[in-house]
């Protein structure tokens, strides 16, 4: 329900409560009209979570288990030691530290990671094992019988398969989400 709904249901039980004029309908109707006066103050902007890079939710994840070490992880990437380098980086903004404190506060979405597909001579690289670093050329035909996460790969898991693949990684217009 949203703030536009909300009012119109608490202004049909105002409504509705005119009509009687007993001391509880009249209590009942000051109720009312008390909720909607908060509601209407209510900024209509939806609420939105922050989006943070995949290795920052990666981090939250890994940490949310215990305070003390999620403490002392954050000083270790604030201060750039023994963690990944990505997200020492990527806190060492103040607007990046600010949404990274809201998200722990009110949660999270992932960003997601740019894609690729690696196309050689109208063969698509596709990885045929997650576990593994298995892969296939295939036609163009066959990608139907794939899922796109089989062949839309990220530069991480080009580089893994074989690096001698990047140059030849397009990028993927409309990337599949992973949360």
């Amino acid at each position: 329900m949203d703030k536009q709904e909300a009012v119109r249901q608490l202004k049909n039980v105002i409504g509705y409560l005119q009509e009687w004029d007993d001391i509880e309908s009249v209590s009942r109707k000051a109720a009312y009209e008390d909720a909607l006066c908060v509601v209407e103050q209510i900024d209509g902007a939806p609420f939105e979570k922050p989006v943070v890079p995949p290795y920052v939710g990666e981090f939250i994840k890994r940490m949310e288990k215990s305070i003390s070490r999620f403490t002392f992880s954050i000083e270790q990437a604030i201060n750039n030691k023994d963690c990944d380098e990505d997200l020492a980086e990527w806190l060492g903004s103040n607007h990046n530290v600010k949404t990274f404190f809201k998200a722990l506060e009110v949660g999270y979405e992932v960003d997601r990671e740019k894609r690729f597909e690696v196309i050689i001579g109208g063969q698509y690289l596709v990885k045929v094992n997650t576990d593994r670093n298995d892969y296939k050329m295939v036609p163009s035909e066959e990608l139907r019988y794939w899922c796109k996460s089989g062949y839309q790969l990220t530069k991480k898991e080009i580089e893994d398969i074989d690096p001698r693949f990047l140059p030849f990684a397009e990028p993927v217009k409309e990337a599949i989400r992973f949360i």
